[in-house]
């Protein structure tokens, strides 16, 4: 089974696209957002590509990663090496992938607050600025 956390080395890892997701909450005491978010469950549809290129559309629940999936979303996936129709969201993978993003989104604010500083205080001229900011909101990673 791969739904316990000693069984996610059990398979290959895949991707998957999510098709459809039907997200609920478990029944809170409080009101808070973040206690809401880290019950959050998610009923997943996914596409996946094996490693073979084949595909087959299956269902997964996700509970208490506190990140809700969109439809369009690729997202990792464990599949059982028993039931290619068994498969688990890699939640570790996932992680990982959220925290670089956010590594990433802090260095970008850093590099924009201090373009904008030195604009502020006339170290780049308006045009120069305006150039860099375009660069770095439209420039690949």
């Amino acid at each position: 089974m791969l739904g316990r956390r000693k069984d996610q080395g059990d398979g290959e890892g895949a991707t998957g696209l999510v098709l459809e997701n039907q997200t609920s909450h478990g029944l809170l005491s409080g009101a808070d957002t973040r206690m809401q978010m880290a019950d959050l469950k998610q009923h997943l549809t996914l596409r996946v590509t094996y490693a073979d290129g084949s595909t087959a559309d299956v269902e997964c629940d996700v509970r208490g990663l506190g990140l809700p999936f969109t439809v369009g979303e690729q997202v990792p996936v464990l599949v059982s090496s028993r039931d290619r129709t068994s498969v688990k969201v890699d939640v570790d993978a996932v992680k990982s992938q959220h925290k670089a993003q956010a590594a990433a989104n802090d260095e970008w604010n850093r590099d924009m607050g201090e373009l904008q500083r030195k604009r502020a205080t006339g170290e780049i001229s308006e045009a120069d600025w305006e150039s860099e900011a375009e660069r770095m909101l439209f420039e690949d990673d």
